[in-house]
């Protein structure tokens, strides 16, 4: 094979994702052992040579969530890659460095208002999970996003432990508390506040528990504190972005603590993506170089709006998502629509025959029979492609390779 150089699939006769259509994202369905993971590699052993070749500047990342997918990574990488320190590998496990969860990225005043927005509106997406009850959420929200927005108000990098110790003065002496935050707030006037601030003070001591119960970890988990709660993010994310960069990192399922898994898979994305947004602000859309992220076994942050929100956005951002699981079953439908309506390429491995007719009949419902039975009887390692077609033309039938 060689990797790493650009053919013209038509007059070939070959199977081709356009080099436009890496940032228009990638879907790939297929069971345990029937090949998704080793073609991932595949793609990204061709972006990483493609550097080499000057024919596509770029740089990946990937973020292995079970055990062994990360090291066969870094064994495929070209010596060139090394000898140039362009590969990076992060252990969460192994490696000391941590996270700021609330830690704004490198900004401009000019984007600060509404980066902080954006920041505010996904931590607060992240504490909606802690709740079973969404009455009591909205309740607590109004005061949640006036808490973050406070914090905010003093520095670029409050920390999740800040955010607990003002819950825990609220919990205390609500009143006296959120007095003293509506004097400091210079942003915040008017009587709706006022009226915001009365009715939060009446809140009773049980409505803080579910928030308190999870915030208080990252306060007195030694785990969490260490990886979570530090001051700054020794990470540096914004190195990631330049062309030629390889990041690895292994979140292993077997060694993270359960109740943190999910957290960090999170963290790192929205760190990905802020740090993203944040090069868009600096650099003009012609000379953003392409990022490529994969997330196999998306579906372990399936509730997140991260999801979609770089499904839909990260094209203008010159960010290229690569999704892959394993069964339908493991998201909604409403989720899946999302991801096959904002996936220029999707790629269908080995599925049960239920998966296969529920996809089948999103390609192409006049030949879903035929689609159905091709998808559930293909060995492993042969996949069934819908790629977006050359200008002008119009979809085909999806290919088997």
């Amino acid at each position: 094979m060689r990797f790493g150089y650009l053919v013209n699939a038509l007059q070939e006769n070959v199977l081709g994702i356009a080099p436009e259509d890496i940032s228009r994202h990638l879907y790939i369905l297929a069971a345990s052992g029937s090949g998704k993971s080793t073609l991932i590699r595949g793609l990204y052993k061709h972006l990483e040579c493609a550097n080499h070749t000057d024919s596509i500047p770029n740089s990946t990342i990937y973020i292995d969530i079970k055990d062994d997918d990360a090291k066969l990574f870094v064994q495929q990488c070209e010596p060139t890659s090394f000898e140039k320190n362009n590969v990076v590998y992060l252990d969460i496990n192994h490696m000391e460095f941590g996270f700021n969860l609330l830690e704004l990225p490198e900004h401009s005043e000019l984007d600060r208002e509404l980066l902080v927005s954006r920041m505010v509106g996904h931590i607060i997406e992240m504490i909606r999970e802690f709740y079973t009850q969404q009455q009591t959420f909205i309740q607590i929200e109004r005061i949640m996003r006036l808490l973050l927005f406070y914090l905010y108000s003093n520095t670029d990098n409050p920390t999740i432990i800040d955010l607990y110790e003002i819950i825990i003065r609220l919990q205390r002496d609500g009143r006296t508390e959120l007095e003293r935050i509506f004097k400091t707030y210079k942003n915040v006037t008017g009587p709706e506040m006022r009226q915001s601030l009365d009715a939060i003070s009446r809140l009773s001591k049980e409505s803080w528990v579910p928030i308190l119960n999870r915030v208080e970890m990252f306060a007195t988990d030694e785990y969490l504190k260490k990886k979570f709660a530090v001051s700054h993010t020794t990470i540096n994310f914004e190195k990631m972005l330049i062309p030629g960069n390889i990041t690895i990192f292994r979140i292993s399922d077997t060694e993270t603590p359960k109740y943190a898994h999910g957290l960090a898979i999170m963290a790192i994305v929205l760190k990905i993506w802020f740090t993203i947004q944040s090069r868009a602000s600096r650099t003009e859309q012609n000379k953003r170089s392409l990022v490529v992220l994969a997330l196999d076994e998306f579906q372990r942050i399936k509730d997140s709006s991260i999801i979609t929100a770089i499904l839909s956005q990260a094209r203008t951002y010159n960010l290229g998502l690569i999704l892959s699981h394993q069964n339908l079953s493991q998201i909604d439908t409403s989720l899946l629509e999302t991801v096959i309506g904002n996936t220029a390429s999707q790629i269908y491995g080995r599925v049960s025959g239920i998966d296969a007719n529920r996809i089948a009949k999103a390609i192409d419902p006049h030949f879903a029979k035929e689609l159905t039975d091709q998808i559930t009887a293909q060995p492993d390692f042969v996949f069934t492609a819908r790629t977006r077609p050359a200008s002008g033309q119009q979809y085909g039938l999806p290919v088997q390779f």
